[in-house]
């Protein structure tokens, strides 16, 4: 992942890896897992001091979200879980966020979907932020690296993808139904005087409705190509039977006189039965 600073330029970069931990199964209890998201970062100033990727960042996520994401810049981790394991879900949830969440219903879940384990998931419309925590030195009081999540936000549908850019200010998130929402989720947003304020939807896109316009003007711009060539290809073609029918009207008065024909001429040509006729009388 790459970082990029408020003048637009490339600040550092940061090295990503996931895993999956599993403990043990219980006869009574329900398979525990949770996700470990490591990272190390290094800066321009680590580059120009010869240093690494010295920085190593970690997050461990309760449950296993079907999609995650991280933002290098903010060092923040975005997740979503499938419907029914979303952790902290009772404390999520409100009437606020029902209302808000009208078109979140069982019928956008897309069962064709899969978990890591081959088991069909339904996707949710919430997306959780986290913080990427760096890890604590040596000799230093440890702390959990299971921090609860500092804010979240829900889509008008479930969510298949998202991705945060670079500069760490805007997050793009794809949904089943075809729609890209394009969220702020700057620290402006998100730590501003507002205790708890959270992200804000900047646009929808309907990707369908966009490749369908655009078919559509293309299909336009094909006709009236179309149709330009047709108008020249009928004006090539009037000015081409005008140039020779001047031909024809220029040339049909240049046969010579000896083969222009009398009218008596003309009676006894293609006639042999007038022929026989007079070569009889004459005989």
């Amino acid at each position: 992942h790459t970082i990029i600073d408020e003048n637009n330029v490339i600040a550092g970069t940061v090295i990503g890896a996931a895993r999956i931990l599993i403990s043990e199964l219980d006869p009574l209890e329900n398979e525990k897992t949770c996700v470990e998201i490591l990272g190390w970062k290094r800066t321009n100033e680590d580059l120009r001091s010869g240093r690494g990727y010295d920085k190593k960042f970690i997050c461990r996520l309760h449950g296993a979200p079907y999609y995650i994401d991280m933002c290098a810049k903010n060092n923040k981790i975005y997740a979503s879980y499938p419907r029914g394991n979303v952790p902290f879900e009772n404390s999520l949830e409100n009437e606020e966020d029902r209302n808000d969440n009208q078109f979140d219903n069982d019928e956008d879940g897309d069962d064709a979907t899969a978990n890591w384990n081959g088991i069909p998931i339904k996707q949710t419309s919430t997306i959780l932020q986290y913080p990427f925590l760096p890890v604590a030195e040596e000799n230093k009081v440890q702390f959990s690296y299971f921090p609860p999540p500092d804010t979240y936000f829900k889509c008008k549908h479930p969510v298949s993808c998202f991705s945060v850019d670079p500069s760490g200010n805007n997050l793009a998130v794809g949904t089943i139904r075809g729609t890209v929402e394009i969220w702020d989720v700057s620290l402006k947003t998100t730590r501003g005087q507002k205790k708890g304020a959270k992200p804000v939807r900047l646009q929808t896109l309907d990707i369908r409705k966009v490749f369908t316009e655009i078919n559509n003007l293309s299909l336009s711009k094909v006709r009236e190509n179309n149709g330009r060539l047709r108008n020249n290809d009928r004006s090539e073609i009037a000015s081409q039977s005008l140039e020779n029918s001047d031909l024809i009207l220029d040339t049909s008065g240049t046969f010579p006189p000896e083969q222009q024909s009398s009218p008596q001429n003309d009676s006894h040509v293609g006639n042999p039965c007038l022929q026989e006729v007079d070569m009889e009388t004459t005989g």
